[in-house]
């Protein structure tokens, strides 16, 4: 199953056997091997605007005005051994439109992350494993 964290949210696709239409994901959660190292990451290269979670003592960062937001956690909380077609792989988000991708790249240059650019899509690989992509348009 591979889907654009935005079609999680919205639960388009929602005929789909996996959810029901009424569906709705208010967070992703996701495991990283270290957890100040990734939200470092994300503050530095991609301008979230975050929120304080007070309970688990870590930041998590908005995806859109309606409050979703992404939560990373340690991959001590699991069995690392345990692969399933369930892991997450992937996290899609849309930018608004070119000017703020090309930005997303010139701030990736500046800061020498390692990125793939092509025919407007930009993908970001990490340490973790996961890719971020970026795209322009609407999700719909």
């Amino acid at each position: 199953m591979k889907r654009s964290l935005h079609e999680f949210i919205d639960g388009i696709d929602g005929a789909s056997e996996e959810f029901p239409a009424s569906a709705r994901i208010t967070q992703l959660h996701y495991n990283v091997m270290d957890v100040e190292a990734t939200t470092e990451f994300l503050i530095n290269n991609f301008s979230f605007k975050t929120t304080y979670d007070y309970v688990t003592k870590r930041k998590n960062f908005k995806v859109n005005r309606d409050g979703y937001s992404v939560a990373i956690n340690s991959w001590n909380e699991r069995n690392k051994n345990s692969k399933s077609i369930y892991g997450l792989s992937m996290i899609e988000w849309r930018v608004p439109n070119m000017k703020e991708l090309e930005n997303l790249v010139l701030h990736l240059e500046m800061n020498q992350v390692p990125f793939h650019y092509y025919d407007a899509y930009l993908k970001v690989p990490t340490k973790d494993g996961i890719e971020y992509c970026f795209k322009v348009g609407d999700h719909s």
